[in-house]
């Protein structure tokens, strides 16, 4: 319920219902006022300190994530780097092969 209904609740409830304009606008100044400086300055603060714990909580998720980036981009150096020693060992294996290095024991085998 908004702030009026709940003013014009209380003055109902008051029996004030034929108290005079003057009386009525007084009462609901002075609710207001209790609102500005209450309030409202109380629900700016909470809501301060709200965006605030949000603020760090993003904070330490943006360091969360850029850890974990640093770990993937060294892990996929060092699977490179793993792929790089493989592929020479793949070629020095096959330039061994293609230089008549010893026959397989299937090729020794055969009849001709």
């Amino acid at each position: 319920m908004c702030v009026f209904g709940r003013v014009g609740m209380e003055l109902a409830q008051d029996g004030n219902d034929a108290a005079p304009f003057d009386a009525r606008t007084t009462l609901l100044e002075q609710r207001v006022s209790q609102l500005e400086t209450a309030t409202i300055p109380a629900l700016r603060e909470e809501m301060r300190a709200g965006f605030e714990d949000m603020r760090a909580r993003f904070e330490a998720v943006d360091r969360r994530f850029e850890a974990l980036e640093q770990r993937m981009v060294q892990g996929f150096e060092e699977t490179r780097r793993h792929a790089r020693v493989l592929y020479e060992d793949l070629v020095t294996r096959i330039a061994t092969i293609g230089e008549g290095g010893p026959a397989s024991p299937r090729r020794a085998r055969r009849k001709p």
